[in-house]
């Protein structure tokens, strides 16, 4: 079963994160999934928007499944150049990238989001960096883009407490 199902129809590209089981948390084989198909959708002339979702209402990604990642980092420590880079970091994809984020959007998964042009939340979403509540930095770029997408004192409540804001907050409060 591919752990990224990756669906043309016409003009868009469609990408789901398919580990219902794991809260949408990517593997290292998810990771290279995602990233082989955001290489064919950047190169695929006929594809004009992407949009990358998670399978069912609960989760759009739990973010990276640490324990099979970092066994993964270990074993390449000295090769970081072998680990997967999607749309997070290295890829430059020109084409407009929208995450439907259904239900819990954490850590990796809402670093997905953020590197997407837009964001759509059904009611049930959820959005939190909780990485800071076992003591490390979320380390897809959450901590630049997030401040650069909703407000400061926001974003700053989510990266120093961890917190987990609905869908339905005001941004502004």
């Amino acid at each position: 079963m591919a752990i990224i199902e990756y669906t043309k129809e016409g003009r868009i590209a469609i990408f789901t994160i398919n580990r219902p089981e794991a809260m949408g948390a990517l593997n290292v084989e998810g990771m290279k999934q995602l990233h082989d198909a955001l290489l064919d959708f950047q190169g695929d002339d006929e594809l004009w928007v992407g949009i990358i979702t998670g399978t069912g209402d609960k989760a759009f990604s739990a973010g990276v499944d640490i324990k099979d990642y970092l066994p993964f980092v270990k074993r390449t420590a000295d090769k970081p150049w072998q680990r997967p880079s999607g749309i997070v970091r290295a890829l430059t994809i020109w084409k407009p990238f929208i995450a439907a984020c259904n239900g819990l959007t954490y850590g990796g998964g809402l670093e997905i989001a953020l590197a997407c042009d837009m964001i759509v939340a059904s009611e049930n979403a959820t959005f939190s960096l909780p990485e800071v509540t076992v003591g490390v930095c979320p380390g897809g770029g959450g901590t630049q883009r997030l401040p650069r997408t909703i407000p400061i004192r926001l974003a700053a409540e989510m990266l120093f407490t961890g917190k987990a804001i609905g869908a339905n907050r005001p941004a502004y409060d």
